[in-house]
């Protein structure tokens, strides 16, 4: 595995583990789709709760 596959892996599974803080786990995603052909240009993954909503804005 190349060396920032496996830092946005271990961003992930830290941000899944911490107790979910759904934004550092948008953060990690953003880095790994900055990684695709499609979405090299993404600039931001927003996470917000409504009520009982959770919503990522791209």
């Amino acid at each position: 595995m190349v060396e920032n596959e496996q830092a946005i892996r271990n961003a992930i599974l830290n941000a899944i583990t911490m107790g979910e803080d759904k934004q550092a786990i948008c953060d990690a995603l953003l880095v790994a789709l900055k990684k695709t052909r499609h979405l090299h240009d993404l600039v931001e993954l927003k996470y917000t709760k409504l009520d009982d909503d959770e919503i990522v804005v791209a």
